[in-house]
């Protein structure tokens, strides 16, 4: 396994003292959040906008690379869960930030996932997935987008979607 500072000398990344300014760290938490927004409530918004035009969505098992290939992949997942009535909610905390240069910042948070089927409310249980997000976020002229976002899964369980399994 190889040690922390080898990573962040391989991937390019300033030592932990190296943190995006406030108004950049701000902007990049607006990011992830509008990203589980946008997830858990089609209609409001495409996710696929929120990532560069070459961005990599890779969700467990499954990589997505373009914001077209992107906005596919949240269509169908909307028209699917819409035919059973899924539901989803994600929670995300503890992000991490780290600059990566003027434009480029890293991020680690984690997310629990719950699902259901029907009318809400709905009855709850355990999470359905839990996962960590490894980010690459680039700043570009209309603000700051997912150049990377990688889910590992951690744990899963009953009601995770297919390619958390």
């Amino acid at each position: 396994m190889e040690s922390v500072g080898a990573e962040i000398e391989s991937r390019n990344i300033l030592p932990c003292t190296a943190l995006p300014k406030s108004a950049d760290a701000t902007a990049i938490q607006n990011l992830v959040a509008a990203y589980f927004q946008r997830t858990d409530r089609p209609g409001i918004d495409p996710v696929s906008e929120l990532f560069a035009q070459a961005g990599t969505l890779a969700l467990g098992n499954m990589v997505i690379t373009g914001r077209a290939s992107i906005a596919l992949f949240f269509e169908e997942r909307n028209l699917s869960q819409s035919a059973v009535q899924r539901v989803t909610r994600h929670m995300s905390g503890g992000i991490e930030l780290t600059a990566m240069d003027a434009d480029r910042v890293a991020g680690r948070s984690t997310a629990l996932v719950f699902a259901g089927e029907g009318q809400c409310p709905l009855p709850t249980g355990a999470p359905s997935t839990i996962c960590d997000f490894d980010d690459i976020y680039v700043r570009t002229s209309g603000g700051w987008l997912f150049e990377e976002r990688r889910a590992t899964v951690i744990f899963t369980g009953a009601g995770a979607a297919a390619f958390a399994k």
